[in-house]
C-alpha cells in the first residue's frame, strides 16, 4: 500500500469509527435519554459494580475525572448507587439501580463497549501497534491546531511533498 493510499485508508477507517459512534450515541440520546458515556458505564457496572471509581475508570479505559463526573449524573438520575463497602467503611461501591437495569433491557450496546471489545480482540502485537499508531498521529493533529496560522499552512505544504 502506497503512502497516499495508507492515508486514505486509516481516514476512512477513522470517517467510520467517528459516524458509528455519532449515530449510537444519538440513537441512546433518543431512545434512552443518556449520552453514549453514561450508557457505557451503566454497561460496565450491570456486568459487575465497582469496588471504586479508579476501578470503573480502569475498566472503561476512562480517566477518573470523566467517569466520576458521568457516575455523579447517574447517581442524580437514580440509576447507580454509591453503596459503602462490607469489608471496608471507608471505600464506596458503585452498583446499579433496579431502574437502571429495567432501561438495560432495550438499550443498544454503546459505541464504547463495541470499541474496547473489537480493540481487545485484536492480537497483542496489532493492538500495541494501533496503539502507537493513534498516538503518534494524535500528536500531529493536536500540535497542528497549537501553530500560528502561517505556520500550518508550511507545515501542511512540507506534508504534502
Amino acid at each position: 500500500m502506497s503512502g497516499d493510499e495508507a492515508v486514505t485508508s486509516a481516514l476512512d477507517a477513522m470517517r467510520r469509527i467517528l459516524q458509528e459512534v455519532r449515530v449510537t450515541n444519538r440513537v441512546v440520546e433518543q431512545q434512552l435519554g443518556l449520552s453514549g458515556a453514561q450508557l457505557f458505564v451503566l454497561e460496565e457496572l450491570a456486568r459487575e459494580p465497582a469496588s471504586s471509581l479508579n476501578d470503573l475508570a480502569a475498566r472503561t479505559a476512562t480517566r477518573h475525572s470523566s467517569v466520576s463526573t458521568v457516575v455523579a449524573r447517574l447517581v442524580e438520575l437514580g440509576f447507580v448507587s454509591r453503596v459503602v463497602a462490607r469489608e471496608d467503611a471507608r471505600r464506596v461501591q458503585l452498583a446499579i439501580t433496579a431502574r437502571a437495569r429495567r432501561l438495560l433491557v432495550d438499550a443498544p450496546p454503546s459505541a464504547q463497549a463495541r470499541l474496547l471489545t473489537a480493540a481487545r480482540a485484536l492480537p497483542a502485537a496489532q493492538l500495541g501497534q494501533l496503539a502507537e499508531g493513534l498516538q503518534a498521529w494524535c500528536t500531529g493533529f493536536t500540535a497542528l491546531q497549537r501553530l500560528p496560522a502561517t505556520r500550518k499552512r508550511r507545515v501542511a505544504a512540507v506534508g504534502r511533498r
